[in-house]
């Protein structure tokens, strides 16, 4: 039996631990799973540190059990002058807050994944970071992804999206692949979380009090698993992270391990069976090109303290009267649910629309469900007609009036993502 791939892509040396970290050890410690690890940048914020911290993750993948074939470095800069990379144009060549212009490895036993993978290091353009996800992905095909989410760090952010963006590109031109993409922060409610080590029993990863970085993941949505029993010990010494964490001396943040070491690890699932990907998208005014590229939030600049999320988001013209999104399935599909995710900042207006679909068979009624930045609002379930919906109009947003600034999931009625981890590891419900 082959053994179920897992890939954890995180920014800088460290998050690996935040991200990863007792989830690692679950799985290096299970035969039936081949765990990778890649690291974006090289953390060369200060040039000086450039071969200390990757030399402190290579010690601390080590003691959780990460084969070192299996362990892969962008070879990119830790935050960049001017513009960030992901909200650059797509061929200007970056320079790196630490003063560098092309792809690199500060360590004799590796080269970046670019050099790896087309024998040259790559300039420092948004073509190339998003080439380099995406061609990671491919050529590995994981099973399971575990990725960072929209933390405050800029580096954090941008690659979120680069790893939304690559998703989306490859669930687009493949049926044949479809990974599971879960998502955590390494800042809000971890790094930065309740410091609660002490507490006994140990607690289970408290609520953030800052939601704000992502606020479409719902705290009651969160997926929990199971940590090893060395992740779960009384005195904080004896605990594996703990020692694990004490390898990374140049960032000293084994003063936030009573933070981030908790009795269970939380994420969050990405729908990648959104059949919106699968689908030809049109509206009578706006960007309809936001409906399906699988991002929830998307920024004109990653670095601003607030980010702004109100330009990358479908939103209708101010004089559309219409305000109509059209959906054109390829192959009749089965839609189970429809998410929209509505940033209420956009637009004060409380104004009403209508979503067509074609070529759609309909089995269950959908719950419509509008998550709005900075607040949430569920709206109730409204049926639609249970046959072949075929140019008939959903009235899916007239329920309740909300703003119309918007990204879009369909949920199928089947799921095509890949196996899930062992239910052994989940946790089902709150604590």
């Amino acid at each position: 039996m082959s053994k179920q791939k897992v890939l954890f892509i995180v920014p800088h040396e460290d998050d690996e631990v935040f991200i990863g970290g007792p989830m690692i050890l679950n799985l290096t410690q299970d035969p039936s799973y081949e765990v990778f690890v890649f690291i974006a940048t090289n953390g060369d914020y200060y040039p000086f540190e450039n071969g200390i911290r990757i030399k402190e993750s290579l010690a601390g993948l080590k003691l959780m059990g990460v084969a070192k074939d299996k362990i892969f470095f962008g070879g990119y800069g830790d935050s960049w002058k001017g513009t960030h990379i992901y909200n650059s144009s797509a061929n200007e060549v970056k320079i790196s807050h630490g003063g560098f212009e092309e792809t690199y490895v500060n360590n004799d036993e590796y080269k970046d994944w670019h050099y790896i993978k087309y024998g040259k290091h790559a300039e420092y353009t948004r073509t190339n970071y998003l080439l380099d996800i995406q061609s990671l992905i491919e050529t590995i095909r994981p099973d399971v992804i575990f990725a960072v989410d929209m933390d405050s760090h800029q580096d954090h952010r941008g690659l979120s999206l680069f790893v939304d963006e690559a998703m989306a590109n490859i669930l687009k031109k493949r049926s044949d692949y479809c990974p599971r993409l879960l998502k955590k922060l390494a800042y809000q409610g971890v790094l930065k979380g309740v410091k609660d080590f002490f507490h006994y029993p140990n607690r289970p990863t408290q609520p953030p009090k800052d939601q704000s970085s992502n606020p479409f993941f719902l705290w009651s949505e969160r997926i929990r698993y199971r940590i090893p029993k060395s992740c779960n010990t009384l005195f904080i010494r004896t605990n594996i992270i703990y020692k694990v964490i004490k390898n990374y001396v140049s960032q000293n943040v084994t003063k936030n391990s009573v933070s981030f070491i908790n009795s269970d690890v939380v994420y969050w699932n990405r729908h990648t069976d959104n059949l919106a990907l699968k689908a030809d998208i049109t509206a009578t005014s706006g960007n309809a090109i936001y409906l399906n590229d699988f991002k929830l939030l998307d920024t004109d600049d990653v670095k601003a303290k607030e980010c702004d999320y109100k330009a990358k988001c479908w939103r209708p013209a101010t004089d559309d009267k219409l305000k109509e999104i059209t959906i054109v399935f390829n192959n009749e599909s089965e839609v189970s649910i429809i998410n929209l995710y509505i940033n209420n900042l956009v637009n004060s207006e409380k104004t009403k629309g209508k979503v067509i679909f074609l070529n759609c068979i309909q089995f269950d009624a959908p719950s419509i469900r509008a998550a709005s930045y900075k607040s949430l609002l569920i709206l109730d379930s409204i049926p639609l007609a249970k046959s072949i919906i075929d140019g008939i109009e959903s009235q899916a947003f007239t329920k309740k009036p909300i703003p119309l600034a918007i990204h879009l999931e369909l949920i199928p009625r089947k799921s095509i993502i890949c196996p899930p981890l062992s239910t052994m590891m989940l946790l089902i419900g709150p604590p």
